[in-house]
Parts: C-alpha cells; sequence; structure tokens
C-alpha cells in the first residue's frame, strides 16, 4: 500500500505526521491487505494475516 498527502495527524499510517509529495510505502508485517478507504482526516486498510 502506497500513501501520500497532507499527514498533519498522521493519517497516511507512516509512523509520523510528515507530509508526503511522493507515494511511501506503508508497511503490514505479515500481513494481507484486502481494503483501502481514505478521506480527508483517515485512512484505513482491512487486512488479515499471512
Amino acid at each position: 500500500v502506497f500513501c501520500w498527502g497532507w499527514n498533519k495527524y498522521g493519517q497516511l499510517g507512516l509512523g509520523d505526521a510528515i507530509d508526503r509529495n511522493i507515494p511511501c510505502e506503508a508497511h503490514f508485517e505479515n500481513c494481507f491487505v484486502k481494503s483501502v478507504a481514505c478521506g480527508w482526516w483517515h485512512t484505513l486498510a482491512s487486512a488479515t494475516s499471512q
């Protein structure tokens, strides 16, 4: 999963609150991401463990 954009509240899920202008990979250890939803104030990834 790659994330970028405004990140004032850490909503990109990258472990910090730094805005990103280029796509950055969000790591999901031992998980398979099934779906993703995002909006102005949130990012949600639904995952299952492997």
